[in-house]
């Protein structure tokens, strides 16, 4: 089995391969001492403690997946044929079938013909129903824990469709992916691991980010009649005018509406309501900048040992984000500002990706 996350690997190789040391998966079928004694001896575990690893050797003997691992170690004992695994879409909650869709921090970098993010995983489900075995993608349930075993040790479900919120008397009755993603990276009382891993939570965060944006890339794609697409023919006429002209063969045409953040509608559509404002009130007076820093108050106190401010892009956002709006507040308050009273204002918020 081999599970693919953008620029890392997590692979399983056969069982009985006495040529080599057993790693990673495989130590899930050995002696729990000696599978400790293996991973303390591994050169990028030096100076952790070995208690640690009991605990955790512990917790993953009681995760579904391990106990599925084990089970086929079983059969290796048995028949000494190839074995494969494959993971059982046998949930109580069934979820409806979906067609698979298409500074020192970590990054997601893949390639694709138009921009969108891949999620094809390496892992494949049998359906009992119709006995037919098809690839694991981001509306399964499984695909979370089977990435993040340290995260959710007993293998809790993730996002999948159809999850039904609390209130039910509300116009959306169902909770998005980007809901149950923030809900999830909450700050809580008790501990809450996703927040605390380091360079493993960077990554559960951009692959978050990555399907959240994937599935709202699937649903505009899938939803050109509701989005009224027919208004933009004469963007396709010329498409295909251009196509013919260089004998070349046009692709499917996909509209971005202007809803969609970060598309060139959307980007269009701020700058000519920024440019009626100064065209109503005359070009600005004053061009300010705020700038976040990691190494603001709110944002040290909240940090846990050996945690710094990259570790925790949830609570540097968050902290901004309130400083962003009382600063804000401290320019164009209905009361008057320190400026005085402000006709009107424009702002923006960019990444600079050099920190």
């Amino acid at each position: 089995m081999q599970l693919w996350l953008y620029p890392l690997f997590i692979y399983s190789d056969n069982f009985d391969n006495k040529e080599t040391e057993p790693s990673y998966a495989q130590l899930y079928f050995l002696d729990p001492e000696y599978a400790n004694n293996m991973r303390s001896q591994n050169t990028h575990n030096e100076g952790c403690r070995k208690e640690v690893f009991d605990i955790i050797e512990k917790v993953l003997r009681r995760n579904p997946f391990a106990e599925a691992f084990k089970m086929m170690k079983d059969l290796m004992d048995i028949n000494q044929n190839t074995i494969e695994m494959w993971i059982i879409k046998d949930r109580q909650h069934d979820p409806r079938r979906y067609n698979l869709p298409v500074a020192n921090e970590v990054a997601a970098v893949f390639v694709s013909k138009d921009g969108e993010p891949g999620f094809k995983r390496d892992m494949a489900v049998y359906d009992k129903g119709t006995g037919q075995l098809q690839n694991i993608d981001i509306f399964s349930p499984n695909c979370d824990p089977m990435t993040y075993p340290i995260m959710f040790p007993f293998g809790d479900a993730g996002w999948q469709p159809g999850i039904k919120k609390a209130d039910e008397t509300r116009k959306v009755v169902n909770i998005s992916m980007l809901e149950f993603y923030s809900y999830r990276m909450q700050e809580r009382e008790s501990f809450n691991p996703i927040l605390h891993l380091g360079k493993l939570t960077q990554m559960y965060i951009v692959d978050a980010f990555l399907k959240v944006e994937g599935g709202r890339l699937v649903w505009n794609k899938t939803n050109q009649k509701k989005l009224r697409v027919d208004m933009y023919s004469g963007l396709m006429d010329y498409v295909h005018n251009q196509a013919e002209i260089k004998d070349l063969k046009p692709g499917r045409i996909v509209i971005l509406p202007s809803s969609f953040t970060g598309s060139k509608r959307a980007l269009t559509q701020n700058y000519q309501d920024a440019m009626v404002i100064v065209g109503k009130y005359g070009k600005p007076d004053l061009f300010i900048t705020f700038t976040c820093n990691p190494t603001w108050k709110e944002i040290r106190d909240e940090l846990k040992h050996k945690e710094t401010a990259i570790d925790r892009p949830d609570l540097v956002g968050t902290v901004f984000h309130l400083k962003l709006k009382e600063f804000i507040n401290d320019l164009v308050s209905n009361k008057g500002g320190v400026f005085g009273k402000v006709k009107a204002f424009i702002y923006t918020i960019e990444f600079q990706k050099r920190g």
